[in-house]
């Protein structure tokens, strides 16, 4: 649980990162693109979990204008986690890549109207 609480929100983005390149060197080697992906879900389901289980701590770190902007790479990463998933069960791996659209969208939506919409340039220095 202690291991839980250290990872950082931007781990989001590493995963973001690494499920990206799996995509970009398929055509090289499907190996390699597996690899990526099954490190690339370590790391999604290592943020996914902190979320679930230390949700004060999760809150608290989105406070932070910065850890609420690399959120959406968390559900960015899950969408390309499902073109993994595709192959096997499309049915599921569509529901899981319209799932993490909305939650992108929304996310969007409430950092647009929490820190751009509201940005006042006194509170921000």
């Amino acid at each position: 649980m202690t291991v839980l609480k250290r990872v950082p929100i931007a781990l989001s983005a590493l995963a973001l990162g690494v499920v990206a390149l799996g995509n970009l060197l398929a055509t090289y080697s499907p190996a390699v693109r597996i690899a990526c992906g099954i490190v690339a879900a370590v790391l999604v389901l290592l943020v996914v979990l902190r979320a679930a289980f230390d949700l004060a701590g999760f809150r608290t770190e989105l406070q932070n204008p910065a850890a609420l902007a690399v959120l959406p790479a968390l559900f960015m990463a899950i969408m390309q986690l499902a073109t993994y998933i595709k192959p096997l069960a499309a049915g599921p791996a569509l529901w899981l890549w319209l799932g993490a659209l909305g939650l992108q969208l929304a996310t969007v939506v409430y950092f647009v109207s929490r820190h751009v919409v509201a940005f006042d340039l006194g509170k921000a220095l």
